[in-house]
């Protein structure tokens, strides 16, 4: 791909600068986020707890005790929680979000799964085509299978935010969940959920959100974007990468070229880390060429923005031409 045929003018112009800023400012851009989920191929929601590897408990279990197993626990569930009080270790939450099947016209499909561990007993659970199924073993130490609704895990969820919340001096306050990040037509339910996810990372652990869409360029070239969020406990992360394929002939010759814009944004709010309370920025790019013959020959070119600020401007100027032909 010949970059220059699509960015002609002086790199340091004021035109220039404004390409240079708007690509900078996808990953807080809340229209790109819409334009990604709206021709989504997924989205993704995990949570994961702070867990050593090498440690067999974990160093800070997240607590339900007594007040939260009495005022908040889900009714239906305390068949499986009958103790008043339990540590929940080595939790894991992830919610998929399919796209729409423009084939065969179908909605997107959504499943949810989670397991941590509990009194010596790890605990299985999924959301799929409406029906929770719960795995665990009994008092006996059989294999045990439950099936609920999905609101009572969505529930069960809930109660982990709350427990990491609860303050006794307060204890009817309502949780404070993490502002969704979108604003369109979803179902309520797996929008909660999410932001029950990224609420869990505010406090512990990491939580992270990952949206992939692909379009077509005016050339018919497909992109592949992907947009991706992180909360951890005093800071935050955000970051995308934008993947540009296209086939042309140069001299006479079919080369394929493969360019990628990656960001990442690192926000700091603790003022006891070493680096203390600012903000993190690596920006980068490359571009991979190959020449399509008997014996391909690809060749491999990483674009530092600062360092190479002529190309990064290229770059950018090629890749918002492209989104804004989406």
């Amino acid at each position: 791909m010949n970059i220059e045929k699509y960015h002609a003018f002086d790199p340091f112009s004021e035109e220039s600068l404004r390409i240079v800023e708007e690509v900078e400012a996808l990953p807080f851009d809340q229209e790109f986020e819409h334009l990604l989920y709206d021709n989504r191929i997924d989205r993704v929601a995990r949570f994961e707890y702070d867990h050593a590897p090498d440690q067999e408990y974990d160093a800070a279990p997240l607590v339900i005790d007594f007040d939260v197993m009495a005022t908040r626990f889900p009714a239906s569930l305390r068949g499986i929680f009958p103790e008043d009080q339990y540590n929940i270790e080595q939790l894991k939450i992830e919610q998929f979000e399919g796209g729409y099947d423009t084939v065969t016209q179908t909605l997107p499909q959504t499943r949810l799964g989670m397991t941590f561990w509990t009194h010596e007993c790890e605990h299985f659970v999924t959301i799929e085509n409406g029906i929770a199924r719960y795995e665990t073993k009994n008092n006996d130490l059989e294999d045990t299978v439950y099936t609920f609704q999905p609101e009572e895990i969505i529930g069960l969820i809930a109660t982990f935010v709350y427990a990491k919340q609860y303050d006794p001096a307060h204890p009817n306050k309502a949780i404070e969940l993490a502002e969704s990040s979108l604003f369109t037509a979803r179902d309520p339910r797996v929008d909660f959920v999410e932001q029950l996810i990224m609420t869990l990372g505010n406090f512990t652990g990491s939580s992270s959100l990952e949206t992939r869409a692909m379009f077509e360029n005016g050339n018919g070239s497909p992109i592949l974007a992907t947009l991706r969020e992180q909360e951890f406990p005093e800071k935050s992360a955000v970051s995308n990468r934008l993947l540009l394929n296209e086939l042309t002939d140069v001299n006479e010759i079919p080369t394929s070229t493969e360019t990628l814009v990656a960001q990442n944004i690192v926000n700091i709010n603790d003022e006891n880390s070493i680096i203390g309370v600012g903000q993190l920025k690596k920006q980068f790019a490359e571009q991979r060429s190959t020449v399509l013959t008997e014996m391909p020959l690809t060749t491999t070119e990483y674009i530092d923005s600062k360092e190479n600020y002529t190309r990064w401007v290229s770059i950018c100027a090629s890749f918002l031409s492209a989104i804004k032909n989406v």
